[in-house]
This record gives structure tokens, sequence and C-alpha cells, in this order.
């Protein structure tokens, strides 16, 4: 019986013999990984779902330049994401918000929970939001321009929003011989304008100045104590310098070059 085929060259790239089932799916499956297009329709499908998924998820982490194979942006893959994206980016144009506070803002247009995380991973990959450098700022700038206590200062932050470990990982750095300065300047500087006042009212006033600042216990007393002083506050309720002195009726009216009227 004389053979008819006998393949000679092993490189060969003739099509399989289909009588022989498993030659043929290990063949395809080679191919498919040397990208061929002729591979099994389920398997095919497979891929492109799993091809699809991966480029429609952006991975946290993942370098700022990485594209899907389209040349996108993994964050813009689909219409309903790009939407969110579109909201997001609007909202960081007009302020610099925390992460909390572009949730809050973009869960209060309605958009799907889970592309809002999307989202702001992806913001936070790319440093478009930073929760740390936020409350730095916000903190030496209340500090410097308006003189604000560790305690007003934490609370500022809360009202933005910022994680807790933040928060008190920024005010931790803020140095206490300059909150015990701040201190002093804040009363003395306040203070100088209750001259017009008793030493009572002075008291109170000042405190609940201080205490709207974050400033409390007994140092602010001793504090409040110390000012009141150096501006002139006495407890007799006179202010030091001064040359008030307290006229009856009789005084006065001899003071006018009158009789006083006695009863």
């Amino acid at each position: 019986m004389a053979v008819r085929f006998t393949p000679s060259d092993p490189v060969k790239t003739s099509v399989p013999d289909r009588s022989n089932l498993a030659e043929v799916i290990d063949l395809r499956s080679r191919l498919l990984d040397q990208g061929e297009t002729q591979q099994p329709a389920v398997t095919r499908q497979a891929k492109i779902l799993e091809l699809k998924t991966a480029l429609e998820t952006p991975k946290l982490g993942a370098d700022k330049t990485a594209t899907n194979s389209a040349g996108e942006d993994p964050v813009d893959s689909d219409a309903a994401q790009q939407e969110v994206l579109s909201a997001a980016k609007k909202a960081l144009a007009k302020k610099q918000l925390s992460s909390a506070e572009l949730e809050k803002t973009l869960t209060a247009k309605e958009f799907d929970p889970d592309l809002i995380a999307t989202v702001i991973a992806e913001f936070e990959t790319r440093n478009y939001l930073n929760d740390a450098d936020l409350a730095k700022r916000l903190s030496e700038k209340l500090r410097s321009q308006k003189g604000y206590s560790r305690a007003q200062i934490s609370q500022k932050l809360r009202a933005r929003l910022l994680p807790p470990a933040v928060i008190a990982e920024v005010t931790e750095q803020l140095d206490q011989q300059d909150e015990t300065e701040l201190l002093v300047k804040a009363a003395s500087d306040r203070a100088a304008k209750l001259k017009q006042l008793d030493y009572q009212t002075a008291e109170r006033r000042l405190l609940s100045y201080l205490a709207r600042r974050g400033w409390s216990g007994q140092q602010v007393y001793e504090t409040v104590k110390q000012a009141l002083a150096e501006a002139g506050i006495t407890t007799s309720g006179e202010t030091r310098g001064s040359s008030r002195v307290k006229t009856t009726g009789s005084s006065r009216a001899k003071a006018n070059g009158r009789t006083p009227r006695f009863r």
C-alpha cells in the first residue's frame, strides 16, 4: 500500500488533519497566543470580554501615562464614566477639594457609586486629589493669616471632610511655642479694643473671643489677665492712666455755678 502524504518539513504551516481533534485544538491554542484570528469562537469571545473588562477598569497605582489599546485614557473608557469624569473636573476647576468633598459633590448628582469611586481613585493616583497636601496648605494659611489655634485649625479641616488621621498628622506638626505666642498676641490685640469697658465685661468678651478661636484652659485665663492689665483695664473699673472721677449731683451743680438743692 503506497503512502500518499508524508510531512517532510516540520516548519511547514499546512492545515492539520481535521480528523485528529486534539491536534487541531492544540494548534489553534498556540496560534491564538501568536495573535492569529482563526481561533475557536468561544475562546475568542472570552478573550474579547477579558480585554474589554481590563480596558474599562483603571488600575489603581497605574502609571499616569498608561493607555488602552485604542489610545484612550482608562478612566474615559465609556460614556457614563466620561460624564462622571467631566463633572469631577468641573468641580476641581472651581477650588481644590478633598476626596470626600468631591465624592459628596458627585453623589449629589446621582452618579453611580462605583463610577464615582473609580474616578476618585484615578484622580488620587494622578495627584489631582491630595488630602495631605490640602490639609497642610489650609493649616499654614489659617495659622499665618488668621492666627488660629490648633483646635480651631482642626475644626476647619474637619469641615473640609479631611480624614482624621491626616488632620492629626498636620496639627501635630504645629509648633507649641508658636501656639503660645499666637494666644498672647490675639489676647493683647483684642484687649486694646476693650479699654472703654469695665473689667468684668472686658474679661468676659475677651474670653469669648479667644474661645471662638479654639483657646481654652487655665493658660487662657492667665493670658487674659495679663492682656487686660497691659491694656490698663483694672478690677476697680478704671482704666489705668485715666483721670475719671465719679461725680455726684451736688458736685455737678457746683461745677456749673449753681446752688445745689437739698431735700
